[in-house]
C-alpha cells in the first residue's frame, strides 16, 4: 500500500490461505495497520498459486490487482475547520474595530449651526 509521494507506504504480510479446490473461491480480508491517512492510497494485491503436493502441472496463472481508496484524515480536517473559524472570527472582529464609531445624534445639528454662523 502506498500513498501520495510514497509517504506512509506499508507492506503487508501474506495471509495463510487454505487449500482451494478447482473452481472454488475464497474471500479474505487483511488490515493494514499504521497507514498514514494522506487522502488517497493505492493498494496492490498479488496472488501466486502453488500446488500443495509440489505438482505444478495445471496451475492457473497468478495475477496482480490494483485498487485505490480514500483515506480521510478526520482529526486534521476538524483542526483545519476550527482554525478557519478562528481566522474568520478574528478578521470579522478586526473589521468591526476599524469602522468609525457611530456619530452622536446631535452632531448633525451642531454641524449645521456652525455652517450658518460663519
Amino acid at each position: 500500500m502506498h500513498t501520495l509521494f510514497g509517504l506512509g507506504s506499508r507492506r503487508g504480510a501474506a495471509t495463510a490461505i487454505p487449500e482451494i479446490l478447482p473452481g472454488g473461491e475464497l474471500r479474505t480480508r487483511t488490515t493494514a495497520a499504521e497507514v498514514i491517512p494522506l487522502l488517497r492510497a493505492w493498494t496492490t494485491v498479488e496472488a501466486n498459486p502453488a500446488a500443495v503436493d509440489g505438482d505444478a502441472v495445471g496451475l492457473p496463472a497468478g495475477g496482480t490487482w490494483r485498487t485505490a481508496s480514500w483515506l480521510v484524515p478526520w482529526p486534521q480536517v476538524v483542526l483545519l475547520l476550527v482554525l478557519a473559524a478562528l481566522v474568520a472570527g478574528w478578521l470579522a472582529g478586526r473589521r468591526r474595530r476599524r469602522r468609525p464609531a457611530a456619530a452622536p445624534r446631535d452632531a448633525g445639528r451642531r454641524g449645521r449651526d456652525r455652517a450658518t454662523v460663519s
